[in-house]
């Protein structure tokens, strides 16, 4: 069954266009995805706060091509993309993130 999220206020629809622009072309420089993947595990936290949803749900909010088997979506480049912002931040909160090229 196809998840339906609730309405989400407007900053949280101006972030998620800012993600879903980023996602579009994920050849976006690493650098980027640094600065990136705060904001966007901010805004996942956020909602799964509010609306217990999956990592994969939202990535799905963000590009609805993303599959719903565990081994297509595993391959899907949104998918690969979010998942590296979140390792990204969770290095971050751990007080290990170095990016690369800085």
């Amino acid at each position: 069954m196809p998840y339906t999220p609730r309405p989400m206020p407007a900053p949280d629809r101006r972030l998620l266009a800012q993600v879903r622009a980023a996602a579009t072309a994920l050849a976006i420089p690493r650098a980027k995805l640094c600065d990136l993947a705060p904001r966007v595990m901010a805004m996942y936290n956020g909602l799964n706060g509010t609306q217990r949803i999956t990592f994969v749900q939202f990535c799905r909010m963000i590009d609805p091509s993303v599959p719903y088997d565990a081994q297509s979506y595993r391959n899907h480049p949104t998918y690969y993309g979010f998942t590296y912002m979140r390792r990204i931040e969770a290095r971050r909160t751990r007080g290990k993130v170095t990016p690369r090229g800085k």
